[in-house]
């Protein structure tokens, strides 16, 4: 068997991994909803209910799941375009952060705009980010 999409996957399929059970696979269900999404599984390892297991277990998680950008919940009502959305409007942008939108925001006055979202690449505090969390946060965006 693969491995599951940990945001997608439904709560038989998490209780069917070894050591999870229905208890773990519902916490997690219901971390995942209340955090909108799991942005890496290092997430879940730090929760209590991983913290206490066995290495195995925690070993079974890693192996069994994984994260991937085109799955991660957008939470904001459809997408942003990066070229009108204002200050307000990307702080609903989770692990986007006010550092990371003042780069955007000064870049777009200075260059009059973005042209591809793949210039966020190349911005500080987006070039050193995890591709997974760069891409979630490009999943939000769009330029109409």
């Amino acid at each position: 068997m693969g491995k599951l999409d940990i945001n997608t996957a439904t709560l038989e399929e998490i209780e069917r991994i070894h050591g999870i059970g229905h208890g773990r696979a519902r916490q997690i269900v219901e971390y995942r909803q209340r955090h909108g999404g799991i942005r890496r599984l290092e997430e879940l390892l730090e929760l209590p209910l991983f913290r206490s297991a066995s290495p195995e277990d925690r070993q079974a998680l890693t192996d069994s799941f994984l994260v991937t950008a085109a799955t991660l919940p957008v939470s904001v009502a459809g997408k942003l375009d990066l070229n009108r959305a204002n200050r307000g409007d990307l702080e609903q942008i989770r692990g986007i952060g006010e550092r990371r939108i003042e780069t955007l925001l000064d870049y777009r006055r200075r260059h009059r705009g973005f042209r591809s979202l793949d210039e966020l690449d190349a911005l500080p505090g987006f070039e050193d980010m995890d591709p997974i969390e760069r891409e979630a946060i490009k999943a939000h965006l769009t330029l109409e």
